[in-house]
């Protein structure tokens, strides 16, 4: 069971760290050469503005209709 939710959470990880390196590499590849005042951001910068805007931005009601 221990080594199940380890791999779940390593996954997991996994897949954010992903999430974040695809985020950047589009950040500092179209969007700094396009407007020449914005800077490259770091990993870590952008893991900080991912999880910031999933906490702002993350839908709270469900797109299913009741009838």
């Amino acid at each position: 069971v221990i080594i199940t939710v380890v791999l779940i959470l390593a996954v997991v990880f996994g897949l954010l760290c992903l999430e974040t390196w695809l985020a950047m590499a589009l950040w500092n590849g179209c969007a700094v050469p396009a407007v020449s005042v914005l800077n490259e951001v770091g990993f870590w910068q952008m893991w900080g503005i991912t999880l910031l805007c999933n906490i702002l931005f993350k839908s709270t009601h469900s797109s299913s209709k009741k009838n």
